[in-house]
């Protein structure tokens, strides 16, 4: 959050989610912090056909659908 100024789910959301078509995911994290904060490390829940995009961005260097 200090180098952004968003929640580390929010800089995902927009950086990452928006711009690959992922609306649907689960990111577990610590519920006792305070607010809660997504475990980067591990956590994320993805359908297979989102975790797919990953791994397409990864195949073609970073771009996705030619960007």
């Amino acid at each position: 959050m200090q180098v952004t100024g968003k929640s580390f789910e929010a800089f995902a959301r927009e950086a990452l989610f928006t711009p690959l078509g992922i609306t649907h995911y689960e990111w577990l994290g610590n519920p006792d912090s305070d607010p809660p904060i997504p475990s980067a490390a591990s956590g994320l829940r993805l359908r297979a056909r989102d975790l797919a995009r990953f791994g397409s961005v990864y195949l073609h260097g970073g771009r996705w659908r030619g960007c």
